[in-house]
């Protein structure tokens, strides 16, 4: 909000007193109308200058607070996955990010949207030569393994208050990768996807919402949150099961279903 400095000129103390005036008329047809509804104008004024939660009964007129106005909510938050079953046999503890938009349904406390997340299993860097003419220049060769999740999302949480639990539903697919890349510099990035396969996917989950700051447009808040979620069976390379023959790869992949139980932190700003 832009507030604006008004410097003492003649013209803002003829404002000044126009407005003193004003306020002098008005006590006056305060205090006349009191007189004759025979309740002394001091009262009346208390009254009126009451704030609204001061004010009881039939005087209470309070405006909808803020958060009735908020539909939407966007939240971004970094994750750590914890593989659980056959698949946390093979792979450890995934770290990643995700970010979630919601809308709220009307009034009531149910939100519709979206949460998109993406989790790294696993990583391996080898240092190699990887350019013929300069073979003693050496580059990075990454390779990743990768779970990407896309869910529909509903979540159930109050609008109001500075403390708001949720709990939530999630139904999507999730896609698995392993993939191996380099930079050639100058001649751009080279790579490969070794093997990725896509399922269906769901869950579920809980958290908090703790307001941090609230303006009149929006609320910021922290956001903690357990979610649970599995697929169906998949493909996957774990670390290690891609091994290098001579100028090529060879792997026998894992299958199993994509579970883990992930700890999230983040923000989430109402708007």
């Amino acid at each position: 909000m832009t507030k604006q400095v008004e410097h003492n000129t003649p013209r803002n103390a003829g404002h000044a007193f126009s407005l003193g005036a004003t306020v002098l008329v008005g006590w006056t047809f305060l205090a006349c109308a009191s007189a004759a509804a025979g309740q002394p104008a001091a009262d009346t004024a208390a009254k009126v200058a009451r704030p609204p939660a001061q004010v009881s009964g039939s005087e209470q007129q309070l405006v909808a607070p803020v958060a009735e106005l908020l539909r939407f909510e966007l939240g971004a938050n970094f994750e750590a996955g914890i593989p659980v079953g056959a698949f946390g046999d093979k792979v450890g503890v995934s770290p990643g990010a995700g970010v979630d938009f919601t809308v709220r349904l009307g009034q009531t406390p149910v939100f519709v949207g979206t949460a998109f997340d993406y989790l790294r299993y696993g990583t391996e860097t080898r240092r190699l030569s990887v350019l013929p003419a300069v073979p003693e220049v050496l580059s990075d060769v990454n390779t990743t393994n990768n779970l990407v999740r896309t869910h529909a999302l509903v979540r159930v949480r109050p609008s109001t208050g500075r403390v708001r639990p949720y709990a939530e539903g999630l139904l999507g697919f999730a896609y698995v990768n392993t993939t191996t890349s380099v930079d050639l510099g100058e001649n751009g990035d080279a790579g490969t996807t070794h093997l990725g396969d896509f399922a269906p996917s769901f869950g579920a989950g809980g958290g908090v919402t703790i307001e941090l700051l609230s303006r009149d447009g929006g609320r910021l808040g922290l956001d903690i949150g357990l979610r649970y979620v599995t697929s169906g069976e998949v493909d996957y390379l774990a670390p290690g099961e891609l091994q290098r023959a001579g100028s090529g790869v060879t792997f026998e992949p894992s299958r199993s279903r994509a579970a883990l139980l992930g700890v999230q932190i983040g923000i989430a700003v109402d708007f």
